[in-house]
């Protein structure tokens, strides 16, 4: 995820469901979405968030990590249970 072989500015969009949370470097993925993505490009990911602290490698909020990549946050939506 972190290093796809797609030249820079190659792609409108991109799918994630549910695989960043396994990323060892997520700031990585989110850096090589903002790399080749077209400018006006849109990344969609599905993720769990938690501030649980006996939940191994919980994420109370992914957007630091999105931003730290080089994306922002254009919408987020919580879907319950």
């Amino acid at each position: 995820m972190a290093a796809t072989g797609l030249d820079a500015e190659s792609i409108e969009g991109a799918v994630c469901a549910d695989a960043v949370f396994f990323a060892a470097d997520r700031i990585a993925v989110f850096a090589e979405m903002a790399r080749v993505l077209r400018p006006g490009g849109r990344f969609l990911f599905t993720a769990d968030e938690s501030d649980d602290p006996d939940r191994p490698g919980a994420v109370p909020d992914w957007a630091p990590i999105i931003e730290l990549g080089g994306l922002g946050v254009i919408t987020r939506a919580e879907i319950p249970n």
